[in-house]
């Protein structure tokens, strides 16, 4: 194993609530969907959406603007031309902090 000899001085993300997705009134990007463990968002740069694309698989979608620390889904997918949808896997279900719970502290 591989350690730093130093911390590297970065906040770690913050994790939501346990169904804090499924409470959401309103989102900066057009909710198409919100299915059991996934997220789907709109893509489209005509109404203002935008975002991660195909190959951006991993990447974190954080929730409160430019300069939130809350991570809500990892990207899975999404169209190549990045303009019709994004679809992640919520960490904010039952399952998903089941599975967190086992590295980190949960909220």
């Amino acid at each position: 194993m591989h350690r730093l000899d130093s911390a590297p001085g970065l906040t770690p993300a913050q994790l939501p609530a346990e169904g804090l997705l499924d409470q959401l009134k309103a989102n900066p990007q057009s909710l198409k969907s919100l299915q059991g463990a996934w997220l789907g968002l709109s893509q489209q740069p005509s109404t203002g959406d935008g975002g991660p694309c195909f190959g951006d698989s991993g990447g974190p979608h954080v929730l409160g603007g430019a300069t939130s620390n809350l991570l809500v889904a990892t990207t899975v997918t999404g169209d190549s031309q990045c303009r019709a949808f994004d679809k992640s896997y919520r960490v904010d279900t039952a399952s998903a902090r089941a599975f967190l719970g086992e590295f980190v502290d949960l909220p």
